[in-house]
């Protein structure tokens, strides 16, 4: 890996194929290959594939799917318990919470439930959540609700 990194990527200039980009980000992200992800070199190696690539906008685009990919299951992967206590935290502050609704609008309800089931868990627990909340926040809860509830 090492020497694909030396030899295509930094010190390369043809672009790479897609299948190598779909190996190389997986692996740079892989906690068990890098316990201690070094995200800006890593950041570089993925600008680095899509600096290769740019000449052709169909290859660019299967290497940024593949980047886009690898990454959300990198953090799919990671995302533990603690992740989960972080980030209802940080949706307690009314302005984070309407960031969160922001981005899910013009989601399919099903992709609406898999960005919000690692936050809350089962639908169940945001719905009981919601029903307790007052003003503004019971809104912005009900209105996730209703996201994953469209059909």
């Amino acid at each position: 890996m090492d020497a694909y990194i030396e030899h295509k990527l930094q010190q390369g200039g043809k672009p790479t194929k897609p299948l190598e980009s779909f190996f190389l980000t997986r692996h740079l992200l892989d906690a068990q290959l890098f316990p201690v992800l070094d995200v800006a070199w890593t950041i570089n190696q993925f600008e680095r594939i899509q600096q290769l690539n740019r000449e052709d906008p169909q290859a660019l685009g299967k290497h940024r799917s593949n980047i886009i990919q690898a990454i959300l299951v990198a953090c799919l992967r990671r995302s533990g318990d603690y992740l989960k206590l972080k980030l209802q935290a940080e949706l307690e502050d009314l302005e984070k919470l309407g960031l969160l609704y922001q981005q899910v609008q013009g989601l399919e309800s099903h992709e609406v439930e898999r960005v919000l089931y690692p936050i809350w868990g089962k639908v169940e627990k945001l719905a009981a959540l919601a029903r307790k909340a007052e003003g503004k926040r019971r809104e912005l809860l009900e209105a996730l609700l209703a996201r994953i509830n469209a059909s």
